[in-house]
């Protein structure tokens, strides 16, 4: 059989998320930027840092990316987090798809 699925990173999808560090856990809205890449933006004075996880609520496995990199700009009231998908997505061959 066949099925169709839609990545987390496909552009225009946004999912609640918990990204999850040493210094605690945030909440936050990621959207797909697609080719494995999502964003999210949170307050300024939120601590996150590089290498933390984004958890989805309710997915297997609970880690779905990890934060690559953030963007604060001084005098902005918030930060941009980049995350990246685990895996190369142009490298895989097989997935499981879970009913």
């Amino acid at each position: 059989g066949t099925s169709r699925v839609t990545l987390y990173s496909a552009p225009g999808q946004s999912y609640q998320a918990l990204i999850a560090g040493e210094k605690g856990v945030v909440p936050a809205v990621v959207e797909g930027q697609g080719a494995g890449s999502m964003q999210a933006r949170v307050p300024a004075g939120t601590v996150v840092a590089v290498g933390d996880a984004a958890v989805f609520p309710g997915v297997d496995g609970g880690l779905v990316a990890k934060v690559l990199a953030v963007s604060a700009v001084p005098g902005e009231s918030f930060k941009t987090l980049y995350l990246q998908l685990p895996v190369n997505l142009f490298e895989l061959r097989y997935v499981y798809i879970q009913k």
